[in-house]
């Protein structure tokens, strides 16, 4: 990623186009993202101040729509909508197509994220449609990332066959087109729905290609991604004392950067870990450091996945009358914030436990 960022300053060098050293300075931005935000965001603000010089609408999109990506990457959701919303509105001003389907798909994948997935499904797909008419380099960037985002959004509304089809679209065309690190996402987000799907050796498989993919790459937040996807192949394949070093190794990476999804994920995984082994006071303090996080991201569906892990904590404890109550208090937050899919989930949950008991 770094030899990226150096072949990205060289070609804005000797490039003398306005539009053009915007959009590179645009893709600089972008490509650190995933490994030093602070200069993210320095170079958003020599993006506007380039745009403000010559008065250019797009320059301006680029500066609202690295922020928002910044804001998302610290789960920073109501600051990320807002900067998503101030370059679509921009990007109506001018007559690029481009880049008025980029920021729907940006609000997409926040819609995702705040479990808002009809909204998500239906800006990813405009987007896409848009993508599809525009045969230039970026299009099929973006049409990659609209895939893989359509594929995210399906998968947190359990619907893994149509998550999968929609990852497999990535993958073709990433066979034809190669876009930075995105095989190794599409890869990692495929392994988790075949570990979902008790498929553990290919997840494997899977899980592992990406994390080579993003070593080489130097990207530390697909690393650590791909690193919980393999550490809950080992939980599940029984090799606790595997699984628990490979979650700490996790959290140990994310002291470097901000990926509060992972080190939610992190901590359940911990706690799963610590739960098959019984000791039990140490998986619900590990459990309380995840439903901190996911409080404090406002992340409605990590809390919830929180909450999941805590009652089967409790089964595993025997104690029943404590898992329902948790159930009990995820199926009132998921009435609360509208959150249909995981309402039935937690309602089959609960089904199941009274029929146990």
């Amino acid at each position: 990623m770094l030899d990226d960022v150096k072949a990205l300053y060289k070609e804005l060098e000797s490039c003398t186009d306005n539009d053009e050293r915007l959009r590179i300075m645009f893709d600089i931005a972008t490509s650190l993202l995933n490994f030093d935000q602070k200069r993210a965001l320095e170079v958003a603000d020599e993006i506007k101040a380039f745009a403000d010089k010559i008065d250019n609408n797009i320059g301006r999109v680029y500066y609202h729509s690295t922020k928002g990506r910044v804001f998302f990457k610290k789960t920073k959701y109501h600051e990320c909508e807002l900067e998503f919303k101030e370059a679509l509105r921009i990007s109506l001003l001018t007559d690029k197509l481009l880049e008025q389907a980029m920021c729907h798909d940006s609000l997409g994948v926040l819609c995702t994220y705040l479990n808002r997935h009809d909204e998500a499904l239906s800006a990813c797909q405009a987007a896409l449609a848009v993508y599809k008419q525009i045969n230039t380099r970026p299009s099929f960037r973006y049409q990659v990332v609209c895939y893989n985002n359509i594929g995210v959004t399906y998968r947190k509304m359990y619907q893994s066959e149509k998550a999968l089809e929609a990852f497999v679209c990535a993958l073709q065309l990433l066979d034809e087109f190669e876009v930075g690190t995105m095989r190794y996402t599409v890869l990692n987000n495929v392994a988790k729905i075949k570990l979902a799907n008790g498929q553990s050796e290919e997840a494997f498989a899977l899980a592992n290609q990406a994390m080579q993919g993003f070593k080489s790459s130097k990207h530390k937040n697909g690393m650590a991604n791909a690193g919980v996807t393999i550490a809950n192949y080992y939980l599940n394949a029984g090799n606790f004392a595997t699984a628990h070093t490979q979650f700490l190794s996790v959290l140990k990476l994310l002291k470097a950067i901000d990926n509060r999804l992972a080190e939610i994920a992190a901590y359940i995984g911990l706690g799963d870990a610590y739960v098959k082994m019984e000791a039990f006071e140490q998986a619900h303090q590990h459990f309380e450091k995840a439903q901190a996080l996911a409080m404090s991201a406002a992340d409605d569906q990590e809390l919830c996945e929180v909450y999941m892990a805590q009652a089967q904590a409790y089964i595993a404890q025997e104690r029943k009358d404590l898992a329902q109550a948790k159930y009990l208090t995820a199926l009132e937050h998921t009435q609360e914030r509208n959150l249909p899919y995981l309402r039935v989930v937690f309602e089959d949950l609960i089904r199941n436990l009274d029929y146990k008991s």
